[in-house]
């Protein structure tokens, strides 16, 4: 039986990091949305908020269809992105068509301490422009970073969308990641290791 391990959860709550080593220890490459937006963003680029929004439509497309290419082979995939509402119908379509089984390894944790993550992370020089960029490529001389979402806005964004407690059937893990230094890597692993079989 063949599986789709689906990194889900609210932005800065440590999906990208984990997938890295999920990927590593099981020996599966990982399907990242936001890996495949940064590359689209250094060869194309946007010049508005509307082509930006395209760019990751386009991002979403590639990773479906990397993802497919893979499951007409029977071979267990890793998908990792902030899936929400919108995202269902196409992953439905593909889990049915292959007949996978679905693990969703679901990143939670305090909204607020989560959100902190999130502002600091869009602060730092070494956040990729193609997320903290929203009208300019490549971004004007002297680009100020700065995270324009409230804690408010960030906390309707993620339930109105659907983000948080994304939920697409199958197996779920939750992981709470309020504080990343407790969370227990190898644990987890365990688990998956223990439904994949």
């Amino acid at each position: 039986m063949a599986y789709i391990i689906i990194l889900t959860g609210i932005p800065a709550s440590g999906k990208t990091t984990f997938s890295k080593y999920l990927s590593k220890e099981l020996c599966i490459p990982i399907i990242s949305k936001d890996y495949i937006k940064e590359i689209l963003f250094d060869d194309i680029g946007f010049q508005s908020r509307a082509e930006k929004v395209k760019l990751g439509v386009a991002s979403m497309d590639i990773m479906y269809g990397m993802a497919e290419e893979s499951m007409k082979l029977g071979n267990h995939v890793i998908l990792e992105n902030n899936f929400e509402n919108n995202s269902k119908p196409r992953l439905k379509e593909l889990i049915e068509i292959y007949g996978y089984r679905v693990i969703n390894i679901r990143f939670e944790g305090d909204i607020s301490t989560v959100y902190d993550r999130f502002v600091r992370r869009d602060l730092s020089p070494e956040r990729h422009l193609g997320h903290v960029t929203n009208d300019c490529y490549p971004p004007k001389e002297h680009f100020n970073r700065v995270s324009t979402i409230t804690l408010e806005d960030f906390e309707k964004m993620v339930i109105s969308r659907g983000i948080l407690g994304f939920d697409i059937g199958g197996d779920v893990i939750r992981v709470d990641t309020t504080d990343l230094n407790h969370v227990n890597y190898k644990e987890i692993i365990h688990k998956v290791r223990e439904m994949i079989g």
